[in-house]
């Protein structure tokens, strides 16, 4: 699934589903508007830009 960031660039979330139908796993990835990966170090404060969580 992928939808637009806050103010620019987009999100992208990865779903593990298990064969009952669980989501066994999320992960959220988000890209500038270039389509360049954006990372945020774990306990940085949140990135309003790209939304990241």
């Amino acid at each position: 699934m992928e939808r637009a960031g806050a103010q620019s660039g987009f999100q992208r979330f990865s779903f593990e589903i298990g064969a009952d139908g669980r989501t066994l796993r999320t992960v959220q990835t988000a890209f500038d508007d270039a389509g360049d990966l954006v990372r945020q170090a774990p306990g940085a404060a949140k990135n309003n830009l790209f939304d990241v969580k």
